[in-house]
């Protein structure tokens, strides 16, 4: 039973990224499940002595750090009077639920554990079939119609980046049919983003290419890693611009851009939404600095009296909810606490997973500390130009693949246990 139930979370880990891009349910239940499934695991007894104690140890400012983003949202919906539960619950999948998640995986042995990076892989295949397909059926840009065409090429180049990465993760018996399959779905999943038209998913191409490097060449010097990046991130430039698509989508930005700035700044442009949803964003942060609205959904209750303001159209006020931006949403429902919080999301495995890939573990090991870099660097990129922590499903994934990340790059005993030392 006891075995059982670590293959079933594994399973549960893996289906979470794929389910997330193959369909808009099933992702967020399934996340509850493996919480549930991880309080059960930390529960059963073990005949072994535990070295969770030595490893809580090694993770006492992480814990902390994550616990912290929803004691503000907590602290800022108590004093604005502003209690949402929703918002509760998305600090705990980003905070706790992390942290409860990672001490259930790290009992578990590292070779079966791997297999759950093959939702990624699967999700890459998935995401990139599903473009391909709506490409060739629909005329105009794909649209998934679970998430929308920008949040889904952006998660569509980090898995194809995370297949890529996962070279140095083996598992099978057929290394050279592996090695080749997993490069064939890296090049898939950039043709598909490339069929997006989408622009701002670029944005992130540098620290993917950057990682990659560090990774599979952990001596390069700084001058060499800069060098090569900008090579790879001219080479992706080039390719993307090949597409007649995107090239249009380009151009079109630069019109926008100066419309908004010269013409009209409430144009209903694709640029100057953006500009408009960012405004409405910094004035309701200017009206509480420290503690923001207290809730969400005032963003988006704001927006009439707003347009009324002259600070955003009709357009915005009747067709948008929200920021398109992670930071800004932050800061306007939660002020400066809550752009802290979000940072320590970002930036508190962050560092983790950057110090493990420059560390001399097992190539398993740093792959694992680059996926979970990429995760993490990624996020704060496409964050800019859209709010990635719009769902649940996404949400839930983040926190999950956070955890996997921190306790597949985590160093082992060779018996596979966490290590003695850190």
């Amino acid at each position: 039973m006891h075995r059982s139930l670590k293959s079933l979370l594994v399973a549960v880990l893996a289906a979470i990224p794929l389910l997330n891009m193959a369909s808009g349910y099933g992702g967020s239940l399934l996340s509850y499940l493996a919480i549930v499934m991880a309080l059960a695991l930390l529960a059963w007894p073990r005949s072994a002595p535990s070295p969770d104690a030595l490893t809580a140890t090694g993770y006492r400012v992480f814990i902390v750090l994550m616990c912290l983003p929803m004691l503000t949202v907590v602290l800022s919906q108590w004093a604005k009077h502003g209690w949402s539960s929703s918002d509760i619950e998305r600090a705990f999948r980003l905070g706790p639920s992390v942290v409860i998640l990672l001490f259930a995986l790290l009992r578990i042995d590292e070779q079966k554990l791997r297999f759950a990076i093959l939702g990624t892989l699967g999700a890459a295949v998935v995401g990139a079939a599903t473009v391909l397909e709506l490409a060739l059926t629909t005329s105009g840009r794909p649209v998934t119609g679970d998430y929308n065409a920008v949040s889904y090429a952006n998660l569509l180049l980090l898995f194809g980046c995370m297949s890529l990465y996962s070279l140095a993760v083996p598992f099978s018996r057929h290394p050279r049919a592996e090695r080749i399959a997993k490069l064939l779905i890296t090049a898939a999943s950039v043709i598909g983003v490339i069929l997006t038209f989408t622009r701002s998913t670029w944005m992130a191409f540098p620290i993917f290419a950057a990682i990659g490097l560090v990774l599979f060449f952990p001596k390069i010097r700084p001058v060499r890693l800069v060098a090569a990046m900008l090579a790879f991130t001219a080479a992706a430039s080039a390719l993307a611009f090949s597409s007649s698509g995107f090239r249009e989508r380009i151009y079109l930005a630069q019109q926008e851009i100066h419309e908004c700035m010269t013409q009209n700044d409430r144009a209903d442009s694709s640029v100057c939404i953006r500009v408009q949803l960012a405004r409405a964003a910094w004035h309701m942060f200017q009206q509480d600095p420290w503690l923001g609205s207290g809730n969400g959904k005032r963003y988006e209750q704001s927006l009439p009296r707003l347009q009324e303001a002259g600070i955003v159209s009709e357009y915005v006020t009747n067709n948008f909810g929200e920021t398109h931006n992670d930071m800004l949403m932050a800061m306007a429902s939660y002020g400066i606490l809550g752009a802290s919080a979000l940072l320590i999301v970002y930036f508190a495995p962050a560092v983790v997973f950057l110090r493990r890939l420059r560390q001399p573990l097992a190539m398993p090991a740093r792959a694992s500390a680059a996926m979970g870099l990429a995760l993490c660097l990624s996020f704060v990129v496409f964050g800019l130009t859209e709010l990635m922590f719009r769902g649940m499903r996404t949400i839930s994934m983040y926190g999950m693949l956070i955890a996997l990340f921190l306790a597949l790059s985590h160093p082992r005993s060779a018996t596979g246990s966490p290590a003695e030392r850190r």
